[in-house]
C-alpha cells in the first residue's frame, strides 16, 4: 500500500511473530491478522508495534527486542 498524502483508506495485511525465551522450552507465536481501514504501510507498522507491546506486556516480558521489515 503506498504511502500517498491523498490514499484512500483500505485492508492491509499485518503480522507479529514473538519468540519469549524467559521460558524452556522457548514459546513461538505467529499472529497474522487484517487492518481494515489503513491509509499508509507507516499505520500498519505502527498498529503491529503497539499490538506487540501491549502483547508483551501481558506476557510480563521485561527484554525485548522489536524488528520491522518496513524501509
Amino acid at each position: 500500500m503506498p504511502d500517498l498524502a491523498a490514499s484512500a483508506l483500505g485492508p492491509a495485511g499485518l503480522s507479529i511473530f514473538i519468540i519469549n525465551t524467559d521460558v524452556q522450552p522457548p514459546l513461538s507465536i505467529f499472529i497474522k491478522a487484517t487492518m481494515q481501514k489503513s491509509s499508509s504501510v507507516l499505520m500498519v507498522e505502527s498498529a503491529a508495534m503497539a499490538w506487540v507491546v501491549a502483547l508483551l506486556n501481558q506476557l510480563q516480558s521485561h527484554q525485548a527486542t522489536l524488528l520491522s521489515d518496513n524501509q
